[in-house]
């Protein structure tokens, strides 16, 4: 993830709270966040994002990647891949089954 992507989603997901409460502020009303499961969601993204910048740092200086972070020789280009595929599908996954309820985790 690049930085200036995760700057537009996070000022994305700021602004549009900001708006949210500015409205709900005017009429009267309380702007409440259900966040249950919110520390872990951030800690899982944390960890997940911690995963994939080790990831491209050992491709650029690891000579069996080609020192690449895009590209590089065929093997280890699709074992990179297919392991950036199965972190954001199991990220999707887990913080859907949070948000379903279907992930139930008791904290305290």
């Amino acid at each position: 993830m690049k930085a200036s992507e995760s700057i537009n989603v996070l000022l994305g997901l700021g602004f549009s709270w900001l708006i949210a409460s500015i409205v709900l502020a005017i009429k009267g009303e309380d702007f409440n966040i259900e966040s249950q499961y919110l520390g872990i969601q951030i800690a899982l993204f944390l960890i997940i994002n911690v995963i994939c910048h080790v990831l491209m740092i050992l491709r650029r200086k690891l000579h069996i990647f080609g020192n690449a972070e895009f590209g590089g020789t065929d093997y280890p280009r699709l074992i990179s891949s297919l392991l950036l595929i199965v972190l954001w599908i199991f990220y999707v996954l887990v913080i859907s089954l949070l948000s379903f309820e279907y992930l139930i985790i008791n904290i305290g």
